[in-house]
């Protein structure tokens, strides 16, 4: 049964960061869920939407990564890995995820300011005026 916890902490890992990184996303850009994506829920909240999209964006990834590590994990000759002695990694790379995403953003924001990705064809109507870098 370990694999089945393996399979469950994979998705509820991705669940989490997709929530945590979803959270930043809606405060700084509302409109890539509003105007981004179709409508899923009756709503412009920021909160409501970040964690709708974070559930619909992240479970079956966690899946598709969970099913080949149980497999890896728990089969074959070498020793098993169980549940507990994959939180730590799982932690560390997820760390490594949100450290490249920060710098994506950082990156993205600079080049935005600087001109080099501007906000071009419907999108240029539909985010508010307000929220265009320049």
């Amino acid at each position: 049964m370990q694999w089945i916890a393996i399979v469950v902490l994979s998705i509820l890992s991705c669940v989490a960061f997709g929530v945590m990184h979803d959270q930043v996303t809606a405060r700084i850009c509302v409109e890539y869920f509003t105007t981004g994506h179709p409508q899923v829920i009756p709503s412009e909240d920021p909160t409501a939407l970040e964690l709708v999209w974070a559930v619909i964006a992240t479970w079956w990834v966690g899946l598709i990564l969970g099913v080949p590590l149980a497999i890896i994990s728990t089969y074959g000759p070498k020793p098993k890995r169980t549940v507990g002695s994959l939180v730590r990694p799982i932690t560390f790379l997820l760390l490594g995820a949100a450290m490249a995403a920060t710098l994506a953003g950082v990156v993205g924001y600079i080049a935005a300011i600087l001109g080099w990705v501007p906000l071009t064809g419907d999108l240029t109507n539909e985010v508010p005026q307000d929220n265009h870098i320049f």
